[in-house]
């Protein structure tokens, strides 16, 4: 694509990697190997902007270095077009989904079936709603493929069912990834748990800002 004009470019940037990020996000908690890496995002019990770069260094690198990387030079986008098209779009909208705001409400909710805001992000960072809602930028894969799910209200609990591996340090989490023994917190979430019933949003947590 690169005798394209330059905002077409950056359009198919947009998709093609927001795509293959939903993908990631799917196979992440999916299957259990790649689980291992990703459940150090996951694990926190409080959602803050900063929570976008707590992340396993090697889950990093395959989802956002090697795999955009090479996706890019297949499509022929030029060095512009993914920075406007793709970079600054997933570093802010990533940073916005994980902010620790009540947004958006009311008669702004219909964003939320276009972007990837506070709110719809937040149910998928909770124990018992972890695979809805994966998009990374935008939430047009998630309509389309069946993973949308938009929450009433802002959920207040975040984190994974291991408590455990909560509890343990950044670097003792990095290292828990590579451990695989039977009943270890390395063991996927289970699917029925995760799709039964609708989620317990609760009262909105008095330290999170509405708008």
């Amino acid at each position: 694509m690169n005798g394209a004009p330059l905002w077409l470019q950056a359009f198919v940037a947009l998709l093609a990697v927001d795509l293959y990020q939903y993908l990631c996000r799917r196979g992440q908690h999916r299957f259990e190997v790649w689980w291992r890496l990703h459940k150090l995002h996951d694990a926190p019990e409080e959602l803050t902007v900063l929570s976008t770069s707590r992340s396993h260094i090697a889950d990093t690198m395959l989802r956002q270095v090697f795999g955009p990387g090479l996706l890019v030079y297949a499509l022929g986008l030029s060095a512009n077009a993914v920075i406007y098209g793709s970079l600054l779009p997933a570093v802010l909208l990533d940073a916005l989904g994980h902010a620790n705001i009540d947004f958006p409400r009311k008669r702004f909710r219909w964003l939320s079936y276009v972007f990837s805001l506070p709110n719809v992000h937040a149910l998928h960072h909770t124990p018992t709603h972890d695979r809805v809602n994966f998009g990374m930028s935008l939430m047009i894969w998630d309509r389309f493929l069946g993973t949308f799910q938009m929450p009433d209200e802002r959920p207040c609990q975040f984190g994974t069912s291991d408590r455990r591996f909560s509890e343990l340090g950044i670097l003792a989490q990095h290292l828990d990834a590579f451990h695989l023994r039977p009943g270890s917190s390395n063991a996927l979430p289970s699917v029925e748990r995760i799709r039964s019933g609708p989620p317990d949003a609760g009262p909105a947590d008095a330290t999170t800002d509405s708008i």
